[in-house]
């Protein structure tokens, strides 16, 4: 575990080390449009290892990070960890919000895991896009010009599209959304979707494009809520549990940047110079900020809490 240095930096930070352990110091409002909604969070817990992505899995019970090389779980929200894997090349990992299940993306391609050992439920799931059902039961998959559904444990398959998708996601009710292009259950006509997230209990829904526009959905009525532009470099993209914040990485020049926006517009309400991901807690207890030089915990004082 980290010393970490529990001061709150205000809405825009950099990640840092100083006397009192790692932390975060405050630097002046980014560019662009910010809105003053700032919520005091403080880093409480620190862990060493570099982390490039992250997801919180199984109602805020476990982390799931990858970094090159290798994936780790960890209990939340003490962050410790818990297990790791290194499969050859592997890169990318997101968990289930509400069970112990994630995919991992590797040499090999996509696989099922359960958490927290990260052992395969399925693997040989191909090159993606693939989505995993929040309950961890069942998994998405494009195969063949088309979507394949694999129920978990047992591997049973059902066709579920002849449209080659750009990207899956399945919503809080269990809905599975595929993007084809640019468009969810549309016919597209602009700029592909390059990444597709849901909020784990409203019908809400983020997609990033290509030309890195972004767009908020309401997965009930299939309909665009509102349209905004990302920052240059984007590379992730999440969505809060009610689908009010939306969480972005990004490179500014060489510089690893994660930013919190708010839905409905793409203001920015927090910025972390350094940090590769922001993830949301389904638990909304705080958020979890990893980089290449590890991972904070951050969370609101126990007096406002």
């Amino acid at each position: 575990m980290l010393r970490v240095d529990p001061a709150d930096p205000g809405p825009w930070a950099l990640v840092a080390a100083g006397a009192r352990g790692l932390g975060l110091t405050s630097t002046p409002a980014p560019e662009g449009p910010t809105a003053d909604a700032h919520v005091v969070l403080r880093p409480v817990r620190g862990m060493p290892f570099a982390t490039h992505e992250a997801t919180i899995a199984n109602d805020g019970a476990i982390a799931l990070t990858a970094a090159p090389g290798v994936a780790r779980t960890l209990r939340m929200p003490d962050i410790a960890t818990l297990f790791d894997r290194r499969p050859p090349g592997v890169s990318r990992a997101v968990g289930a919000s509400a069970a112990n299940a994630g995919l991992i993306l590797d040499d090999s391609g996509w696989r099922a895991v359960v958490l927290p050992s990260m052992g395969d439920l399925v693997a040989d799931l191909g090159d993606g896009p693939v989505a995993l059902r929040a309950d961890g039961r069942r998994v998405a998959v494009a195969r063949d010009g088309g979507v394949i559904e694999v129920d978990l444990p047992g591997a049973a398959t059902t066709q579920t599209s002849g449209d080659a998708p750009s990207a899956l996601a399945y919503t809080h009710d269990g809905t599975l959304l595929i993007a084809v292009g640019d468009a969810i259950g549309g016919v597209a006509s602009g700029s592909p979707i390059t990444a597709l997230a849901t909020a784990h209990r409203a019908p809400a829904a983020v997609s990033a494009h290509e030309d890195g526009q972004i767009r908020i959905w309401d997965t009930t009525a299939g309909a665009v809520k509102s349209t905004w532009t990302a920052p240059t470099g984007l590379r992730r993209a999440a969505i809060n549990a009610d689908g009010t914040l939306v969480s972005l990485g990004y490179v500014d020049g060489e510089t690893p940047v994660a930013a919190i926006f708010q839905a409905t517009d793409g203001a920015c309400v927090r910025r972390i110079v350094g940090a590769h991901v922001i993830a949301f807690d389904p638990a909304d207890r705080g958020i979890f900020v990893g980089g290449e030089w590890g991972a904070l915990w951050m969370e609101p004082p126990r007096e406002a809490s």
